[in-house]
């Protein structure tokens, strides 16, 4: 009897560790994918004036790539790309310190709102 049970005991935690490898198994792919999709957005931020924004404001580009989401990244590359105020830009990020009026920047509200969600997480972490 008691053999019995620890078979059956036994034969449900194969199971079980049989079903966790397949499933985190099958997940493994798609961390890579984000891992690797994170590296070529960071390569991209990194050539872009967006990179030196990010630092005008205090952003950590690392942080900024690991935690926001990669859809608002890819918006920020795609406005900043498509940005015609490059000179007043320019000029900002020479000054070295934020403008009173940083309406020229199409990525400056959303830029914001991210630092605040990453100071926010930062201190109650």
């Amino acid at each position: 009897m008691f053999i019995d049970a620890l078979v059956v005991v036994l034969c449900v935690v194969i199971l079980i560790a049989t079903v966790t490898f397949m499933v985190s198994y099958e997940e493994a792919p798609q961390v890579f994918d984000e891992t690797e999709r994170r590296q070529k957005l960071l390569h991209i931020v990194k050539n872009l004036r967006l990179s030196d924004m990010l630092n005008l404001l205090k952003i950590p580009l690392w942080k900024y790539i690991q935690a926001v989401p990669v859809n608002d990244i890819k918006r920020h590359v795609s406005a900043c790309r498509g940005c015609i105020e490059l000179d007043v830009c320019d000029g900002c990020l020479k000054k070295g310190v934020p403008e009173k009026d940083m309406s020229f920047c199409p990525n400056h509200k959303s830029l914001l709102v991210h630092a605040r969600l990453l100071r926010d997480r930062q201190q109650t972490e």
